[in-house]
């Protein structure tokens, strides 16, 4: 996804066309036992902020990666497009996906410019992304995700408390260990955020609270 906004060295919008990164993606984050138990603690909040959306039918996943949080909305009846600027990523969830048939297809888009009408599907969904983007930019891609969805969008953002700051702290400065999120969140942000995105109407399910900064927002349309 190109921006002409600053963002860190590392660069979502590349890193992830890499075939060998793509083929690895799912290996090197939710094998392990704390991958697996993080992953199934952000399917079951993701899952709860779509049960609140009852009649829902079709769905944008955007970007789809390898098809993670694809595979929930499919799995809950929807028919759902999945969308990436990774053509290797977008390879790999086909492969996983391709059980449910006809109700999944996957296309090339830009976040910043969503090749889709206004209110094209029910919900829009954006995973693991907003972390590494900064305020200007996530506004941009709220304001787009918003457009494109006709009742709700489900955004994940990464929530900055004093605990989960002293943690990123001791990865970066002690562990000296990669931090792939570089644009955490506090209150204040989020809440002007969504303010200058034009939307304030919201409900947060939490992956992990308190000791983990991922939060799914749900965003309703009046």
């Amino acid at each position: 996804m190109q921006s002409n906004m600053k963002k860190s060295v590392w660069d979502p919008s590349t890193a992830y066309k890499n075939p060998e990164v793509a083929e690895l993606y799912d290996a090197n984050r939710f094998t392990s036992i704390t991958g697996k138990l993080g992953d199934r603690k952000e399917r079951r909040a993701f899952s709860s902020a779509l049960a609140c959306l009852k009649g829902t039918q079709t769905a944008l996943d955007i970007p789809c990666g390898t098809g993670r949080m694809t595979a929930v909305l499919l799995e809950a009846g929807l028919q759902v497009v999945g969308a990436d600027v990774s053509e290797p990523m977008m390879q790999q969830a086909c492969q996983k996906l391709k059980g449910f048939g006809d109700r999944v297809k996957f296309t090339e888009a830009n976040l910043f410019q969503l090749p889709f009408p206004s209110e094209s599907f029910d919900i829009v969904t954006c995973i693991r992304l907003f972390g590494h983007y900064p305020f200007e930019d996530r506004i941009r891609m709220l304001k787009e995700l918003l457009r494109v969805a006709k009742r709700a969008v489900i955004v994940q953002y990464f929530y900055q408390t004093p605990l989960t700051r002293a943690k990123r702290l001791i990865k970066r400065r002690v562990l000296h260990t990669y931090e792939g999120v570089v644009y955490p969140v506090t209150e204040a942000e989020l809440r002007q955020e969504l303010t200058k995105a034009g939307h304030n109407t919201e409900r947060r399910f939490w992956a992990r609270q308190w000791y983990s900064e991922e939060v799914f927002i749900l965003l309703t349309k009046s």
